[in-house]
């Protein structure tokens, strides 16, 4: 494979990861917390309500991580392509 066609792939898959990294952490921002205005008023939640959002954000925001890392991998495996 020439290497500017390399490059363009690595370069495409890069702005994939990117993407999925954002709007991941554009989910995990958006979780809801519930808030409880008195110790005790849990409502229709339960006493699990805040544990289990902080769960669903710490995946969303897990999952953007990787994707930003294999962005960033990607990214130093275009540069040291299009050098080489």
């Amino acid at each position: 494979m020439m290497a500017a066609t390399c490059t363009v792939l690595l370069q495409g898959g890069v702005c994939l990861f990117a993407f999925l990294a954002a709007i991941s952490w554009f989910i995990s921002a958006r979780v809801n917390i519930p808030h409880f205005a008195r110790a005790g008023e849990w409502g229709e939640e339960g006493v699990d309500a805040i544990p289990n959002a902080l769960r669903a954000q710490a995946r969303w925001s897990a999952f953007g991580a990787g994707a930003a890392g294999i962005a960033a991998l990607l990214q130093t495996l275009a540069l040291a392509s299009s050098l080489g």
